[in-house]
């Protein structure tokens, strides 16, 4: 049996409904879900030097145990990246990706 991986500094699981989400500095970075018949992985930060994750594990511990994984190997790009989160929502009132509904009901 493996150990357990410890988790880098800044980085914390939490745990909400039925999703286990990796925070870095309060910035969701993955997220191990249930999907279908088995349960998935997602990176949700996007960087120069981050690729995509997405990938089907068999249960929630694996998914946790790749995604601790994951972030251990990318700490430096996944900083960046939050911290890049960070500047643009402390710049404007907006989170990123987030439109404000108003637009819609311009006339």
């Amino acid at each position: 049996m493996t150990a357990a991986r410890k988790l880098p500094h800044g980085f914390t699981w939490r745990h909400e409904l039925d999703q286990d989400t990796l925070y870095c500095d309060d910035v969701p970075v993955a997220r191990v879900e249930p999907f279908v018949q088995g349960t998935v992985v997602r990176s949700l930060v996007r960087g120069p030097h981050l690729s995509p994750c997405e990938t089907l594990v068999p249960n929630v511990e694996r998914g946790i145990a790749l995604a601790t994984r994951w972030a251990a190997e990318r700490q430096g790009p996944i900083h960046e990246a939050c911290e890049q989160v960070h500047r643009t929502v402390t710049g404007n009132e907006q989170a990123p990706g987030s439109p404000s509904i108003a637009r819609w009901f311009q006339t």
